[in-house]
């Protein structure tokens, strides 16, 4: 683990860890929810998720991108293929779908809620797409282990639960006040199942008992 930080990890994190254990700071694995606090710094492993609308923004990318210029040409060649898809898929389908995806990029905003599940303990981690060196769709789009760098922001504890929506203006500037948070995700998964999207309520919210890491490096 120490070698892998230390050859990809940038250098100002590198010298920040080196600080943080200079000083005696313990570094939770996240093993051990249980025993964790708010301001806890932990290095957490596991396969990060995309959860609400960044999954939306990246499964839409990721067809727009199969439908690019490149592909449609390559059908138009193949006369049965092109016919197929024209009639599953028309120009009106792709315009919507690229609307859809502007409408959610702005409601998403710069932060890109993932979670981790460590031995059974959910943790929510609000990105910040403005500090990322790669393009977000794609990095998250591939199934890989990540390793999360961070302090404890807040404790899910009780009835509590963590909707990375619910943080965005797309409730109170797009909803109604008299809709709940549970209405938006339904309006949600009835969009995701026209589009064939598998979602469960994982996706959407973290629930108690879970931890929200605010991030200072990802990296694998």
């Amino acid at each position: 683990m120490e070698t892998r930080i230390t050859v990809t990890g940038p250098y100002r994190f590198q010298e920040l860890r080196d600080e943080i254990e200079d000083a005696g700071i313990s570094i939770h694995d996240g093993s051990n929810p249980d025993q964790l606090s708010r301001g806890d710094v932990v290095e957490v492993s596991g396969k990060l998720k995309p959860m609400s609308l960044f999954k939306f923004e990246i499964a839409f990318k990721a067809f727009l991108d199969i439908m690019d210029n490149e592909t449609q040409q390559y059908l138009q060649e193949i006369d049965y293929q092109d016919q197929q898809v024209q009639e599953e898929i028309s120009e009106e389908d792709v315009e919507e779908l690229k609307n859809m995806l502007n409408l959610i990029q702005r409601f998403a905003g710069d932060k890109i809620p993932l979670r981790a599940d460590v031995d059974s303990h959910p943790f929510g981690i609000p990105l910040d797409r403005n500090h990322m060196r790669s393009n977000p769709e794609r990095v998250f789009f591939e199934d890989r282990e990540y390793t999360v760098f961070g302090r404890v922001e807040n404790l899910i504890q009780d009835a509590e639960q963590w909707d990375p929506a619910a943080v965005t203006d797309i409730i109170d500037t797009y909803v109604p006040q008299e809709q709940t948070g549970e209405e938006m995700r339904t309006i949600l998964k009835q969009v995701s199942r026209e589009f064939n999207m598998q979602l469960s309520d994982e996706d959407f919210i973290i629930k108690s008992p879970g931890s929200i890491i605010h991030p200072i490096a990802v990296h694998w």
